[in-house]
């Protein structure tokens, strides 16, 4: 379908995010980024560099070298190394390139 996980880029997109999902009970949300390809700076997929964080700094986030971007706790941003074995919610979009 040409699509991705949804770059979260914006405090727009943020807050867009949390309204189509308020009535979800899926904890946790899959979202696009990853500290793998320049680590310890994150980027999307496509290696584009990210500027606009949402992160849990109570739980200490993002602890770095993970590799994998979700949304918990309220929206807060974490980062986790096994995607496989947490179940979340992939929101995907498509963007014209």
């Amino acid at each position: 379908m040409n699509a991705e996980l949804v770059r979260i880029d914006s405090v727009e997109k943020q807050q867009f995010i949390e309204f189509i999902t308020a009535n979800d009970t899926t904890e946790r949300i899959c979202i696009q980024g990853t500290d793998k390809i320049f680590p310890p700076t994150w980027t999307f997929d496509d290696g584009t560099m990210m500027t606009y964080f949402n992160w849990d700094e109570a739980k200490s986030e993002p602890n770095g070298g993970k590799g994998n971007l979700e949304m918990f706790n309220g929206y807060k941003w974490h980062d986790l190394d096994d995607v496989v074995s947490k179940i979340c919610l992939p929101i995907c979009e498509r963007r014209r390139l």
